[in-house]
């Protein structure tokens, strides 16, 4: 199913089933919204008789911190007077508790607010020995889907965790008969060819005849048989032709081929021996980087490498060019997400969280790249569920809410 369809369906069924439950309780929302100032510093002011408390979260330059400004009858307070304590708590039960210090004019936050900033919020405050306490939420990149309609929208999930990835290099090679398994089969002495008993194409056994030639001096017929098993891939000569030493027939024995790479200057530093190689469009392995020749063709600059096949796939045949993937790096790293599930917000790389049927951002510092999975050195906490198929839904969700990064 495409994204527009799925689009369409995922907008509707939403409309369907949330339009109510969200009506019910949109008046005390929409209540509280509206009582919300602003204060001075562009931050969420809480006010309770004379006492005041300005909330900021800055971040220019630094990591997100809260300074905090406090007010008695709306004018400045000294921030020494006040004992403060500012509780978060994230989905999936992490819960952040902030200690402040005086700086300058406000409070500082001892510790970052890590993102997102979607939490809900528990401020306790002491002026004179009096305690004042405030709450409120402050969501974002949040949304509830029910599960009815995360199936019917067709969201995968997987939970977080280790992986092994792997970075490749991209090649393409030639495959080769290994020329230690070449048979070109004589007669033992000169004379004429009486038979030939197999054809191209015939698979042969060690010991097996393959044509009869009479000896020119001593005129005994002589019977050529096979040096190994295999398949016969050319035939020289046919019968009544001479033969002094000519090859009358080609064996090749194909249960071990050669691959060869082709290498253009940027691979040689990151292809070695002992790196595994796949096949570039099944992602079968077919050995590992056995020999790299010590000469470039002066005409192409291609130096090969070569890759030893054992026991080779039926469809693999001398002569083909195929496309490769080298190996070039293998790590196990602690925790990582699919590729897929990685989206944009805020112009910072995400994946969507799921806690029961809520769904929100987690901004996610990304490491080693792998085929299928990208490393997360931090942002995410191993364990936890998040949306592997279809993500771009719940993006979409949560933009058209009108997120956004206020505090």
């Amino acid at each position: 199913m495409n994204r527009f369809i799925l689009s369409v369906l995922y907008a509707g069924l939403l409309s369907a089933v949330t339009t109510g439950a969200w009506a019910a309780g949109a008046s005390g929302g929409d209540h509280a919204e509206r009582q919300e100032r602003e204060g001075p510093h562009g931050g969420r002011l809480l006010e309770k008789n004379e006492f005041g408390l300005e909330l900021t979260i800055f971040e220019d330059g630094v990591p997100p911190e809260y300074r905090v400004y406090a007010y008695r009858n709306g004018k400045p307070l000294d921030p020494d007077q006040v004992d403060l304590t500012i509780r978060l708590d994230r989905l999936g039960g992490q819960r952040d508790r902030i200690t402040f210090v005086p700086e300058r004019d406000y409070l500082l936050g001892q510790q970052p607010v890590a993102e997102p900033h979607s939490f809900d919020v528990t401020v306790e405050a002491s002026l004179d020995g009096e305690a004042h306490q405030w709450r409120f939420e402050n969501h974002e990149g949040r949304t509830l889907i029910p599960e009815r309609l995360a199936k019917a929208s067709g969201l995968g999930t997987e939970i977080a965790g280790e992986r092994t990835l792997e970075r490749t290099r991209q090649v393409t090679g030639r495959v080769e008969a290994d020329p230690d398994k070449l048979y070109r089969v004589t007669a033992r002495y000169p004379g004429t060819v009486e038979r030939v008993l197999v054809s191209v194409g015939d698979r042969v056994k060690k010991g097996q005849p393959l044509a009869r030639v009479e000896a020119r001096e001593s005129l005994t017929l002589q019977t050529v048989t096979a040096p190994a098993d295999g398949v016969i891939t050319e035939r020289f000569l046919n019968a009544g032709a001479a033969t002094s030493g000519e090859p009358i027939v080609e064996i090749g024995d194909f249960s071990t081929l050669w691959l060869e790479l082709h290498l253009f200057p940027r691979d040689l530093d990151a292809v070695s021996p002992g790196q595994a190689v796949r096949r570039a469009d099944d992602a079968t392995v077919l050995g590992a980087v056995d020999y790299l020749y010590p000469r470039a063709d002066e005409d192409s600059q291609v130096t090969r490498a070569r890759v030893v096949v054992n026991d080779p796939p039926a469809d693999l045949r001398p002569g083909m060019l195929i496309g490769a993937q080298v190996v070039i790096e293998k790590k196990t790293v602690p925790l990582a997400v699919r590729r897929e599930a990685i989206q944009s917000f805020r112009d910072m790389p995400v994946v969507f969280a799921r806690f029961d049927e809520k769904y929100e951002v987690r901004m996610i510092k990304q490491g080693m790249s792998g085929a299928d999975y990208v490393e997360v050195t931090g942002g995410l906490e191993p364990g936890t569920e998040y949306v592997t198929e279809n993500s771009f839904l719940i993006k979409a969700d949560v933009l058209k809410d009108g997120a956004t990064h206020g505090h």
